[in-house]
């Protein structure tokens, strides 16, 4: 029950779990000298409103739930000198703005699809903008689950958000009830780890950074995007990285090589989708479930139309297919409702398992000699 504390002016450290559970704790101050916070330090200290981080230059960790569920309802401008925040530092307050001012490290979690619970700002629910700092080069936390944000600034210096080991810790289920946020990564940024604006269905317009090579898995699926310009120069767009967003065009950049597993899955509002000649690699399901797409280019460098590569695209009328394909994988328009007109290619090889099940307006099609294998139910219902 206790109320009120006094530091002594000479003290460097909190402890782990100091004034954990202290509800009535009412503290704006910390020691001048303050180094480290500890674990658990300030744990569901409800009546903790407020304190001025950024005043504290030689503090440079905070540990993992430091200030969980604590009452902090203000502005938390973290100081340059701050190196480390651990795990849910900051999670459930009442946080309003956060600035961060340099390159601080987090705690990696084994599993990346739980990785935004780990988040130190995770359900920080009246947290509405958040600003990185001019000198900021590498970004490795950030908040997550998150309804009321409205503004991100990135600076021109930051180069990556995340690492190999530390991924979707950043801006992953952010949603906004009544915003939406126009967001463009700066230039410099050449990585932008898997899962980092995962599920943010506050997203309207995103515009990608010159230098960005891959689009990492699953980087803006379930993000709801409106619109999206991909990069020249980019060569790699990931594992279900695009899938079940609101764009209704997309502009594949003539740079695009692979492009993996699932990437457009689910875009419901997809109308049309041109591939560019230099794709070497489809994943399968590329397309699967666009449930309103109408017309596809497909790219001359590849020879197959991958497993599942447009199942579900009910609204899918007619498609070429180019003299090099030799191959239709399994399911390829499995459920292509409205899909009337097909012309196979001279050299097409296979035909695989339900390849052109449940088309019911697909009324001729004309199967060349070249054919050597008809699949399992390739053609029924």
């Amino acid at each position: 029950s206790i109320k009120k504390f006094k530091f002594p002016d000479n003290k460097e450290d909190i402890p782990a779990e100091a004034f954990y559970g202290c509800k009535y704790l009412e503290l704006s101050e910390l020691p001048m000298c303050i180094r480290t916070i500890g674990d658990g330090a300030f744990y569901e200290c409800k009546k903790l409103t407020h304190i001025n981080f950024e005043k504290y230059i030689h503090l440079e960790s905070i540990g993992k739930e430091a200030f969980y569920g604590s009452g902090l309802e203000s502005e938390v401008n973290l100081p340059a000198s701050l190196n480390y925040i651990g795990h849910r530092a900051f999670v459930d307050t009442g946080v309003t703005r956060l600035v961060i001012n340099s390159n601080i490290k987090t705690d990696v979690p084994e599993d990346p699809e739980y990785a935004s619970d780990y988040s130190a700002f995770r359900a920080c629910h009246k947290l509405r903008e958040i600003i990185i700092s001019e000198g900021v080069t590498h970004l490795e936390i950030g908040p997550a689950a998150n309804w009321s944000l409205s503004k991100i600034v990135m600076p021109s210096s930051l180069e990556s958000i995340g690492t190999r080991d530390v991924t979707g810790l950043f801006f992953s289920s952010l949603s906004s009830t009544s915003e939406t946020i126009d967001l463009k990564i700066p230039d410099n940024v050449s990585y932008i780890a898997p899962w980092t604006f995962g599920c943010c269905t506050s997203l309207n317009n995103v515009e990608l950074p010159s230098k960005l090579f891959a689009l990492e898995d699953h980087c803006f699926s379930n993000s709801f995007i409106k619109n999206i310009k991909l990069n020249d120069g980019l060569k790699i767009i990931g594992n279900k990285s695009l899938s079940c967003n609101h764009f209704r065009s997309i502009k594949i950049p003539e740079s695009v090589e692979v492009i993996e597993a699932s990437a457009f899955a689910g875009c419901e509002n997809l109308e049309k989708i041109e591939f560019p000649d230099g794709v070497k690699k489809l994943g399968e399901s590329v397309c699967e479930e666009c449930t309103t797409l109408q017309t596809v280019v497909l790219p001359s460098g590849i020879n197959k139309i991958p497993d599942c590569m447009f199942i579900k695209c009910k609204s899918l009328i007619n498609i070429t297919l180019h003299n090099n394909i030799v191959s239709i994988g399994n399911s390829a328009f499995q459920g292509c409702n409205s899909l009337s007109d097909l012309n196979l290619p001279a050299k097409l090889q296979s035909i695989e398992n339900y390849a052109l099940s449940y088309c019911p307006e697909l009324k001729t099609i004309e199967i060349p000699i070249s054919v050597m294998k008809i699949g399992e139910y390739a053609f029924s219902y």
